[in-house]
């Protein structure tokens, strides 16, 4: 059976331009109008961009920082001022689209210069520029912040950034200028405990002061940008959390000043290859972005400045790291740049915005959670599947035939997705949830020298006026070529899934996600 991609677009629910496309949106909070901003972002053939405001909102404060939860689409934004405990926040709930739904207030205990969660999605880390504490909010089932579980203050001020390592073990916060340090923190992922690592500073060198950080997504290197030192600084991570800096930066012309300078975010590929950097010029006329290519060993080397519009604060990639987006806290535009493969950047787009925006995020158009695919590389992945599906039918046959699985997803991640040999059979889980959905769709495309995997479920059920009556399964056997991709599995099979995981769930899909995993995109059909 061959899908047209117009067929398959109306099997996902979704348009033909927000998936063709690749468009995403950018959120950002403006501390000035106390708005919440969204921008529609739609590339173009000729690698242009096409920005558009979809709608502001009021959240009733002054905003500066913004995150994104891991798994559900909620955003978190978070002010500053007021009094201990009364700082206000938001999260703010999207709609299936990524337009806005609906905001909650929250009190924190701290203003914020930034905000974070763990990589499970169930603790909020904030740190104050005022007083230097690390504030950590376990988040309940809803997706907001409780009390506090841990408070850290080390009588320092001027923290500006705290982000949890790809592992969940670890936590690092900067401070910048005369409080110049580099803190080192082992994380609890069950309790959100906080605990100094020994050395608890890892001493970065007088002058730098390091601000913001990325982790390169491969190898165990944290970069930092230097506030005052106006370059980047690269740090290897040990396993037992502490970094070693392997690297310092200098990027500014010889012989120029830093009087009247200071470097601001930074973002680093999905591929690890550029990082890219901001440099404001508060007094100097000097705004520009930084471009550095990591090395193989994961050092990094400047390639060269970008000019930039007035004060570039905040950074950040489009979902699929082709774009770098710019917010201009003077100069009040959003500013985005193709990334070539040579790491340059090439300004495609600029739209006109609030002043005083610091910080920005982008996220898919499409929202649907229920789109993504667990990523099995171990049996440790494959039993995380199978622990998150309710349905005990489905548990079993994907226990049974792991080997095979596993088989399969080794040899497709060897092959760095090229396609595998299988034969699918539609199947509908018993009780119809987005995780028993997913993990079927996992051992569907998986394959073995047996053959098929034979994951068979009785005909699900529904009650309708206290009857139970059955409803017909999906018992087709599409006629397809011994050789399939994984993404045309998911084409042919998703389409059948998705009313039943609407009906049987009774949830709204932008709420229905799979514990553990990263999104997977769908290639667009030929």
């Amino acid at each position: 059976m061959k899908l047209t991609l117009i067929t398959i677009l109306l099997g996902f629910g979704m348009s033909a331009a927000s998936f063709g496309a690749d468009a995403f949106r950018v959120y950002a909070p403006c501390s000035k109008t106390q708005t919440l901003w969204i921008v529609n972002a739609v590339p173009k053939v000729d690698g242009g961009l096409e920005l558009n405001v979809a709608e502001k909102r009021n959240l009733g404060f002054h905003g500066r920082v913004i995150a994104t939860h891991p798994k559900k689409p909620l955003l978190y934004v978070a002010g500053g001022g007021e009094e201990r405990g009364k700082v206000p926040g938001a999260v703010v709930a999207l709609a299936r689209d990524g337009g806005y739904a609906s905001h909650q207030r929250v009190d924190l205990n701290d203003d914020a210069a930034y905000l974070s969660l763990d990589r499970n999605g169930e603790f909020l880390f904030t740190v104050s520029y005022g007083n230097g504490r690390l504030n950590v909010y376990r988040l309940g089932e809803d997706g907001l912040p409780g009390k506090a579980v841990a408070t850290v203050d080390e009588g320092k001020k001027q923290a500006h950034c705290v982000l949890i390592s790809p592992d969940n073990q670890f936590l690092y916060i900067p401070y910048v200028k005369s409080n110049l340090a580099l803190l080192q923190y082992r994380f609890d992922a069950s309790t959100g405990a906080v605990t100094p690592l020994d050395p608890h500073n890892a001493n970065p060198p007088q002058g730098t002061g390091p601000r913001h950080l990325v982790y390169h997504p491969t190898l165990p290197m944290v970069y930092f940008t230097n506030e005052q030192g106006i370059g980047l600084s690269t740090y290897q991570r040990s396993p037992n959390g502490q970094l070693v800096l392997r690297q310092d930066i200098a990027i500014l012309p010889e012989g120029m000043l830093k009087d009247g300078l200071s470097a601001s975010d930074l973002e680093i590929t999905p591929d690890g290859k550029f990082i890219f950097a901001g440099l404001r010029g508060h007094s100097q006329d000097f705004d520009r972005i930084a471009r550095y290519r990591v090395r193989e060993d994961g050092q990094a080397e400047l390639l060269g400045l970008t000019p930039a519009d007035k004060i570039p604060w905040g950074l950040t990639l489009s979902p699929d790291g082709n774009y770098l987006l710019v917010s201009a806290y003077t100069g009040a535009t959003l500013t985005a740049y193709r990334i070539t493969t040579q790491g340059d950047l090439e300004k495609v787009a600029s739209l006109p915005w609030d002043a005083q925006i610091s910080d920005l995020l982008t996220l898919p158009t499409n929202q649907d959670p229920t789109l993504d695919l667990p990523r099995i590389r171990s049996r440790t992945d494959l039993d995380a599947v199978i622990a998150a599906t309710p349905d005990a039918a489905l548990k079993k046959p994907l226990a049974e035939h792991a080997n095979a699985i596993l088989a399969g997803a080794s040899r497709s991640n060897r092959r760095r997705c090229r396609p595998l040999v299988a034969r699918i059979s539609p199947v509908v889980p018993a009780k119809g949830s987005a995780a028993a959905a997913a993990a079927c769709i996992a051992a569907s495309t998986s394959s073995s020298d047996a053959g098929q995997i034979p994951v068979r479920l009785p005909p699900a059920t529904s009650h309708t006026s206290g009857q139970t009556r059955a409803r017909p399964s999906v018992t087709s056997r599409p006629t397809v070529p011994s050789t399939v991709s994984i993404t045309d599995t998911l084409r042919r099979v998703w389409p059948s899934l998705m009313p039943l995981i609407r009906e049987r769930t009774q949830k709204p899909l932008s709420f229905i996600h799979i514990p553990g995993f990263e999104p997977q995109p769908i290639a667009t059909a030929t």
